[in-house]
């Protein structure tokens, strides 16, 4: 017999089936693609048994509309491509580059200061450049690939069918002001100048690669170190050139013997004296000190050296195997080198600054601060010692921004005030995150990584960012914004379990200011009825 109690257990079982099957067909639509993309968790319940989560990863950023973005993969490098600019209006960029094969590329510089370069050379009377940089898909299906461009010179040449990656490799500056020198060493005399991000083309080399000679656009050539420049192609086939040092004239004066000077025992950091801001020349003085700690005010290191000078101070040491942070303060410049590899670079920089970083030790290494006064007080100090033991983050920073490619350093980082907490301005990670990112402020970006504990419950995570972030819970995306912009986003997770999950986070930072706050939080379960 049909009774009511038997309808009402007829809607409750369709009821039920009714939920699932709305979870499932979202789950396969989803896998389809035919889904927008939308954070759904499906809570299925009866009387007979406890509620249970149902979690289907899919993901919304509730505070702002989506913004899809391509997908991009980085791709090949050029070297020197050859080829004619042009500015065809209507089109997606301002510049492209078209080859002696007719194959075209559009054409965006890694920094504001190569996309005023190549303005510069467009607007010139003869509009044929060679291009360094990487090949990116296009943004849109009617444009051609883009090549980030990493150096770019003009040349009178015409645009013959180029072979890529044949051309002479780039040196691009890292620095504010770098001498040229007339051979491979800081005892030639100087014969030229170049600045920060100027792309030269490296035509000769010393046997060991430690010195390049250039030849730039503005018809420079001279000797750089090869620290003090980023390469952009392979050294192998660059010629070796050997530079013999001229033989003095014979005089007929004799000049009076004089003694050979004992050299100094350095049990410490050998600390050499320079009388200019380019640790140039020969040392007015070397000493042997046990700590770089030097407050001199408004005096300096030695009688009559006041202003203008720069010092070098070397050492080897031996350390156990760890996570070694250095903390360098010094008023007006300073470099800190392990091994030759640059990690802390502020040069120039803003007086009486501290800047740290974090490196891998083990075993024996040499280290090197670099120093110049200007003007003004004058202080350098540098303490190293074993990090902090709470270093969660594994930071990765990379040139351009796409993170995973093209590293520029890695290291440990602790927690900001929230579990990552910068805001850099209108600078870069370079004074604060240790090493050099070359291209400068702008284009580039990165990567941090930690386990973190999470009680059971649901969280919110949050973050504000200028430009792109993505946040991964033990590899879930649970935050999508990779668009340009000032943004603040946040999303929902369910049912996270107790323990320790693994945080990953992607940013980049395109131009303008560069900040990124990530924080997240349990939410307090509801008290009383519902």
């Amino acid at each position: 017999m049909f009774t009511l109690k038997r309808a009402s257990e007829i809607k409750r079982w369709l009821s039920h089936w009714r939920l699932l099957g709305v979870a499932v067909v979202i789950l396969l639509l989803s896998l389809s693609g035919r889904l927008p993309v939308l954070p759904v968790v499906a809570q299925i319940s009866s009387q007979a048994s406890p509620s249970r989560n149902l979690f289907i990863p899919l993901i919304q950023d509730y505070d702002s509309p989506a913004a899809p973005v391509a997908t991009v993969t980085a791709g090949a490098k050029v070297y020197g491509l050859l080829g004619t600019l042009s500015q065809p209006k209507g089109k997606v960029y301002s510049y492209y580059l078209t080859t002696g094969h007719n194959s075209s590329y559009a054409l965006a510089g890694e920094t504001p200061a190569l996309d005023e370069q190549i303005a510069n050379l467009a607007a010139g009377v003869s509009p044929t450049v060679k291009v360094w940089g990487k090949i990116m898909p296009p943004e849109e299906t009617s444009e051609p690939p883009l090549i980030v461009v990493t150096g770019i010179l003009g040349t009178e040449v015409t645009a013959a069918p180029p072979v890529a990656g044949t051309s002479a490799p780039v040196a691009l500056i890292k620095f504010n002001m770098v001498n040229l020198y007339s051979g491979p060493g800081s005892t030639y005399s100087v014969v030229g100048k170049v600045v920060e991000r100027q792309a030269c083309e490296v035509t000769g080399r010393n046997q060991t690669s430690t010195w390049l000679q250039l030849t730039c656009e503005d018809g420079q050539q001279g000797w750089v170190d090869a620290r003090l420049a980023e390469v952009d192609g392979p050294l192998a086939d660059v010629t070796v050139i050997n530079v013999v040092t001229p033989t003095p004239l014979a005089t007929t004066i004799v000049p009076t013997a004089t003694p050979t000077p004992t050299p100094i025992p350095i049990s410490g950091w050998r600390m050499d004296i320079y009388n200019n801001l380019s640790l140039s020349g020969t040392p007015v003085t070397t000493a042997d000190v046990p700590t770089i700690n030097f407050n001199w005010g408004n005096g300096g290191p030695v009688p009559g050296l006041v202003d203008n000078f720069s010092i070098r101070f070397t050492r080897r040491i031996t350390v156990s195997p760890g996570f070694y942070q250095f903390t360098a303060t010094a008023d007006d410049g300073v470099r800190v080198w392990v091994d030759g590899h640059l990690i802390i670079n502020a040069w120039p920089a803003n007086p009486s600054q501290s800047y740290v970083a974090n490196h891998l030790l083990t075993g024996s290494h040499d280290l090197e601060v670099d120093y110049y006064e200007q003007g003004g007080l004058a202080n350098v100090s540098l303490q190293y010692g074993v990090a902090p033991a709470d270093l969660p983050w594994q930071a990765s920073y990379y040139f351009g921004a796409t993170p995973g490619n093209n590293l520029a350093f890695s290291q440990q980082e602790p927690r900001g005030p929230t579990p990552l907490d910068y805001n850099w301005g209108s600078n870069g990670p370079q004074p604060n995150a240790g090493g050099a990112i070359s291209p400068g402020n702008d284009y580039w970006s990165a990567r941090w990584e930690g386990d973190f504990p999470f009680d059971n419950g649901n969280y919110v995570f949050r973050a504000n960012v200028d430009d792109g972030i993505r946040v991964y819970l033990d590899g879930l995306v649970v935050i999508d914004a990779w668009y340009d912009g000032y943004k603040e986003v946040n999303n929902r997770v369910l049912a996270i379990g107790s323990g320790r999950h693994h945080v990953q986070v992607d940013y980049y930072e395109r131009t303008g200011d560069a900040s990124i706050r990530l924080w997240w939080y349990r939410e307090t379960p509801l008290v009383g009825p519902q």
